[in-house]
């Protein structure tokens, strides 16, 4: 199962588009709506891309990491209402 959160404000609008179409449960926080980094976990890894000028990532395999994300990512869907 791949989790993501801190969706882009670019990316936003075609996760948003597609959700219905694909059943997928989005969500998206009013606080982040400007943030250009999307994080995403996977298989024990967790993945950081920013999209600035010049788009950057960094991938990270580590258990530890990939709990610690997972744990931010149950608690911010908890406090985020639906899309």
């Amino acid at each position: 199962m791949a989790f993501y959160y801190a969706v882009s404000s670019k990316t936003r609008q075609k996760v948003g588009a597609k959700a219905k179409s694909e059943l997928r449960d989005v969500r998206f926080s009013k606080r982040l709506r400007n943030n250009n980094t999307t994080c995403y976990f996977y298989d024990g890894k967790v993945a950081i891309i920013t999209y600035e000028a010049e788009p950057f990532g960094i991938v990270v395999e580590s258990k530890a990491l990939y709990d610690t994300f997972k744990l931010f990512f149950e608690e911010l869907w908890k406090s985020t209402p639906p899309s």
